[in-house]
C-alpha cells in the first residue's frame, strides 16, 4: 500500500503542479490571515509584530558537536556554525549553497545529485558509489553517500565538524561530519510558513509547512512540510541550443512527536524527495556554458524514502535514546563527458537500501564533574549498481552487488578536573563485513566475488581550558577511520577490495565570546594512512589507488562581530596545505607517475568568506535589511597529478541580499555571482575541462508566517 501511494505521488510530482498548487493555497491563506492580524495591530486590539527578529548570539545558541547540547566554548572541535538567519538572508535552498561559507568546507558539484561530494580539509569520497570520508547527519541521523546534497526543510542550524569524528560519529566521518538540526515542532497552537521564489533561468518554487500542537501540555504535536523547485538550467547543449542541466525537485516530510509521560519522548519522520539534475560530468571548455551531448540531454534522477524513529527516556540524571532509521534511494544516471576526439557516455542504475538501529545512554553531567556516553550501533545496507560506459563506441558493463553487515560499540567520558579544566575521552570499535559479487563485461563477461572483514578502534582525547568564562582554550587528540570497500569498477579479483583508511588529526585551538565579539580558531595536523584516491591521464580515469602516506596541516579562522544594534560584520579564513608522502608511485596508462609532495585534488590553499549584514526599523511596523559576502578561494587541483591543465583557477564570488518585511511578511532579493564571475566548481579531468559554477543570477522571494 505504501509503495503504492509513493507511486501515486511520484507520477502527479514529475509536473511539480500538485505541490506548487498547495502550497500557493496555503501562501493565499496565509496571507489572508497575515493581513487581519496587521489589522488587529493598528486598530490595537494587538501588539505590533516586529519588523524583523533579532540576531541570535552566540552564547544564546546550544550545539550538539558531540551528540549532547552544549556551549560552543565548551567543544574541543573546530566548529563550522550556520544559523537559520543566514540561511535566510543567502537564500539557501540546498545543503552546498549553506556551508558554502566555511573555510576549508565545500561540496564539489559534478553536475549531478548522486555525486555530490562533501570536503572538509582536502578529503571527500573520491571513489565512486563508496562509503562517504564526510558523514552527513540529520538530528543525528546518517544519510547514505549518495543523499550528500539535499534541500533544507525547517533547518534551525548546521554544524560542520571538521577532523575526525569517528568516535561518536561512526567510521565513515574520516574527515569530519556535517549536523543539519531541525527545529521541532510547536507544542502548543499552530503555525503556518509559506514560501515562493522565482528567478533567473526560468527558476520557480515553493515551499510551505502546517504545524499544530495537540493535547495537554502539547502532549503531541504534527508538522508537515513540501518543497518544490523547477529550473532550466544556465547550461546548453552544443548539438540543440537548448538549455540542460536544470532541475525539477521536490521533497516531502511529515513530522510527529509524543510525550504521553513526562518521562518519554517519541518522534516519528517519514520522507520522500526526487532530484532531478544535470548527469553531465566535467565537460565544460573554460568560458564556456555550452557542452556536447551527442544531441541527447544529460540526465539524472534520484528518489529517495525514509523513515526515522526516535525513542528517548529521561531517568535520575541520565537519558536512553534510540533511533531506528530505514531508507529507500534509487538513482538513475545518463552521462557525457565530451573530450576532443571522443565522448563518453555513462549509464548509471543504483539501488540502495539502508537499515539501521542505534542505542546510546548518556549520563548528563549536572552540576557534578562527569558526563559520560554508551552506546552500540548496528547497520545491514545493500547497494546494487549497473553501470554502462562507452568510449569510441566500445563498451564495458559493471554489474555490481554489495551486502555490508556493521557492528560498532562507542562510548566517551567528560571529566572537570577543575572548575576551568575539563578532560574528555572516548573510542569506538567497529567490525565491517562486506560480500561484493561483480560481473565485468569487455567482449566477454569476467564473473568473481569476495568477501572481507574489516576490524578496527579509534580513539579521541580531548583537553578544555576555560580561561576566562568568556574565552576557551583546548587542543585533542583524534583518530579517523573508513573500512574497507568493495567498489564498482574492478576488472579483476585482486583490485576487488580496497584498504581501510586511517588517520591521526592533533589540533589546539581557542573560542572566544564577549557578546559584541565572537571568534574561534584553530590549527591541525593530520596524517592519514592508505588514502583513497584516483589517478587519470589523458582524460581519462584510468586507476583508482590507495597510497600509504598523505597529510594535511592548516587553520581556521571565524570571526563575527556587532558593530552596532543590527549591523554585523563577520568573516571565515582558511588555509590547507596538503601532500602525498615523497616517493608516492602511482600505475597509469602511460606508465608510473611520481606523485610525491604534490597536492590533493579539491584542497586549495585559502579559502574563506567576509561579509556583512544590517537590519533597520523603517517605521509604522516596516523594517528592512540587507547584507553582502565574498566568499573565495585559491587554486586547486582537479587531479593529483598536479598536472598545470587540471589546475583549477581561484575566484571569488560575490553575493548581495536585500528586503523587507513587516509582520509575518518578507519580501527578498538575492543578487547572486553578483560580477558575473566564471569559475569551475570542480573537474575530475586532466584536459583543462571542468563543471562550471552559476552564472550572474537574480531570485526573488516572499514568504509568510503565521503563528496562534
Amino acid at each position: 500500500m505504501m509503495a503504492k501511494t509513493c507511486e501515486q505521488a511520484l507520477c502527479l510530482s514529475r509536473s511539480g503542479r500538485w505541490v506548487t498548487v498547495c502550497l500557493a493555497a496555503l501562501l493565499c491563506l496565509a496571507w489572508s490571515n497575515g493581513t487581519h492580524a496587521q489589522t488587529q495591530s493598528e486598530t490595537g486590539t494587538d501588539d505590533p509584530a516586529p519588523p524583523f527578529e533579532g540576531v541570535v548570539e552566540l552564547q544564546e545558541l546550544l550545539i550538539t558537536a558531540q551528540r549532547i547540547e552544549q556551549d560552543p566554548l565548551e567543544v574541543p572541535v573546530s566548529v563550522g556554525l550556520v544559523t537559520e538567519e543566514e540561511i535566510a538572508r543567502r537564500g539557501s535552498e540546498t545543503l552546498s549553497q549553506a556551508i558554502a561559507p566555511l573555510a576549508n568546507v565545500s561540496i564539489q558539484d559534478q553536475g549531478s545529485a548522486y555525486n555530490d561530494l562533501v570536503v572538509i580539509r582536502g578529503i571527500s569520497n573520491e571513489i565512486p558509489f563508496t562509503d562517504p570520508s564526510v558523514s552527513v547527519f540529520v538530528n543525528g541521523v546518517p544519510r547514505p553517500t549518495g543523499l550528500s546534497n539535499f534541500d533544507l526543510l525547517n533547518v534551525e542550524r548546521i554544524e560542520v565538524l571538521r577532523g575526525p569524528q569517528s568516535t561518536l560519529f561512526g567510521q565513515n566521518a574520516l574527515a569530519g561530519a556535517v549536523n543539519v538540526v531541525t527545529s521541532d515542532p510547536i507544542r502548543e497552537g499552530y503555525q503556518a510558513k509559506a514560501s515562493a521564489l522565482g528567478g533567473s533561468f526560468g527558476t520557480y518554487g515553493a515551499a510551505g509547512s502546517v504545524e499544530a500542537g495537540f493535547g495537554p501540555e502539547g502532549a503531541a504535536s504534527l508538522r508537515l512540510s513540501g518543497s518544490y523547485l523547477n529550473s532550466d538550467g544556465y547550461l546548453r547543449s552544443a548539438e540543440t541550443g537548448e538549455r540542460i542541466g536544470g532541475d525539477d525537485d521536490y521533497s516531502l516530510l511529515a513530522e510527529a512527536r509524543l510525550t504521553p509521560v513526562d518521562w518519554l519522548d517519541i518522534s516519528l519522520s517519514v520522507d520522500h524527495s526526487q532530484d532531478v539534475g544535470g548527469g553531465f560530468l566535467d565537460t565544460a571548455e573554460d568560458g564556456s556554458y555550452t557542452l556536447s551531448t551527442l544531441g541527447e540531454e544529460p540526465r539524472d534522477e534520484r528518489l529517495s524514502t525514509g523513515v526515522t524513529g526516535v525513542i528517548t527516556a529521561y531517568g535520575p540524571g541520565f537519558e536512553v535514546i534510540s533511533q531506528t532509521g530505514w531508507r529507500d534511494l534509487s538513482y538513475e544516471l545518463d552521462q557525457f563527458a565530451s573530450f576532443p576526439a571522443f565522448t563518453l557516455v555513462n549509464t548509471v542504475d543504483t539501488d540502495e537500501d539502508y537499515l539501521f538501529q542505534e542505542l546510546r545512554i548518556v549520563g548528563d553531567k549536572g552540576d557534578g564533574r562527569l558526563g559520560w556516553q554508551l552506546g552500540a550501533y548496528f547497520a545491514d545496507e545493500r547497494n546494487a549498481i549497473d553501470q554502462t560506459s562507452t568510449v569510441a563506441g566500445f563498451s564495458q558493463t559493471f554489474d555490481f552487488t554489495q551486502d555490508t553487515r556493521r557492528y560498532e560499540a562507542f562510548g566517551q567520558v567528560d571529566f572537570d578536573l577543575t572548575d576551568r579544566l575539563t578532560v574528555s575521552a572516548g573510542g569506538r570499535v567497529s567490525r565491517v563485513t562486506r560480500d561484493a559479487q561483480q560481473i565485468y563485461t569487455f567482449f566477454a563477461p569476467s564473473e568473481f566475488a569476495g568477501e572481507e572483514s574489516f576490524t578496527n578502534a579509534v580513539g579521541r582525547f580531548a583537553v578544555t581550558y576555560a580561561i576566562t568564562p568568556d574565552l576557551a582554550a583546548f587542543g585533542s587528540f583524534a583518530q579517523g577511520f573508513k573500512p574497507g570497500t568493495a567498489r564498482s569498477g574492478a576488472t579483476n579479483p585482486a583490485d576487488l577490495f580496497l584498504p581501510s583508511e586511517r588517520s591521526n588529526t592533533v589540533e589546539v585551538g581557542l573560542k572566544g565570546d564577549f557578546g559584541a565579539t565572537v571568534f574561534s580558531a584553530s590549527a591541525f595536523y593530520t596524517d592519514y594512512q592508505d588514502r583513497h584516491t584516483f589517478f587519470n591521464d589523458a582524460s581519462l580515469i584510468v586507476g583508482i589507488t590507495s597510497v600509504d602516506e598523505a597529510e594535511a596541516a592548516g587553520f581556521e579562522v571565524s570571526v563575527a562581530h556587532e558593530i552596532m544594534e543590527g549591523w554585523s560584520v563577520f568573516g571565515e579564513l582558511g588555509f590547507l596545505h596538503t601532500s602525498f608522502a615523497d616517493g608516492t608511485v602511482v600505475p597509469t596508462t602511460a606508465g608510473p607517475i611520481d606523485v610525491g609532495d604534490n597536492a590533493f585534488r579539491a584542497a586549495p590553499k585559502w579559502s574563506g568568506t567576509v561579509g556583512t549584514s544590517y537590519r533597520t526599523e523603517l517605521g509604522s511596523g516596516w523594517g528592512a535589511f540587507a547584507g553582502a559576502d565574498v566568499t573565495f578561494q585559491s587554486s586547486e587541483f582537479g587531479n593529483i597529478s598536479n598536472a598545470p591543465v587540471s589546475k583549477l583557477a581561484g575566484h571569488a564570488i560575490v553575493n548581495a541580499s536585500l528586503g523587507v518585511s513587516r509582520g509575518p511578511l518578507k519580501a527578498q532579493l538575492n543578487l547572486e555571482n553578483l560580477f558575473d564571475t566564471y569559475y569551475y566548481e570542480s573537474s575530475y579531468q586532466s584536459d583543462g575541462r571542468g563543471h562550471p559554477g552559476a552564472p550572474f543570477s537574480i531570485m526573488a522571494r516572499i514568504s509568510l508566517a503565521l503563528g496562534g
